[in-house]
C-alpha cells in the first residue's frame, strides 16, 4: 500500500465497526512484506513510520502484546543479518518494546524494554514464548 500509516489509522478510527484486530494484522503483514521485498532499504523509513504507528496504537488500545511480539519477530529475523539489515535502523530509532510504564497490560518491565535493543537473544528470552505454544507446537519443537 502506498500510505500504510494513513490506512491503518483510518481503520482504527472507524466507528461503524471495530476494525482494530484487522488493522493490526494488516499493518504487521505490510511491515513484513516491505522488509522482505526486493527493494529492501528503500522502504526502511516507511517501515519505521509503520512501526511507530503500530506502537502508538498498541499503547492507546491496550494491546502491547501485539507490538511486542511483532518487534521480537523482527529482531529474531533481521538482527542475525548484521549491519546491512533493518535491525540497526530500529536500534538507531530507539523503537523498543512497550513496557509496563507505558501500558499496564504489558508484561515487559522498563529494564527489559531498555535492554531489548542491545541484548542478544538468549534462552531466557525465548523460554516464555514456548510456554504460549499449544500442544501440537510443543510436540513439533520436541522433534527438532
Amino acid at each position: 500500500t502506498v500510505e500504510p500509516v494513513e490506512n491503518f489509522n483510518a481503520m482504527l478510527r472507524r466507528r461503524d465497526q471495530d476494525m482494530s484486530d484487522r488493522a493490526f494484522q494488516q499493518m504487521t503483514a505490510v511491515i513484513m512484506k516491505l522488509l522482505r521485498g526486493t527493494f529492501g532499504k528503500q522502504y526502511y523509513s516507511k517501515v519505521l513510520d509503520c512501526l511507530r504507528a503500530l506502537r502508538t496504537a498498541a499503547i492507546n488500545l491496550n494491546e502491547p502484546k501485539i507490538f511486542n511480539d511483532h518487534l521480537q519477530d523482527i529482531k529474531t529475523d533481521f538482527k542475525p543479518m548484521g549491519e546491512k539489515s533493518f535491525w540497526p535502523c530500529v536500534v538507531k530509532a530507539g523503537l523498543t518494546l512497550i513496557s509496563q510504564s507505558e501500558s499496564e497490560d504489558s508484561v515487559v518491565t522498563n529494564a527489559e524494554a531498555q535492554h531489548f535493543l542491545s541484548a542478544e537473544v538468549t534462552v531466557e528470552e525465548t523460554e516464555p514464548v514456548e510456554e504460549d505454544l499449544d500442544d501440537d507446537e510443543q510436540a513439533l519443537l520436541g522433534q527438532m
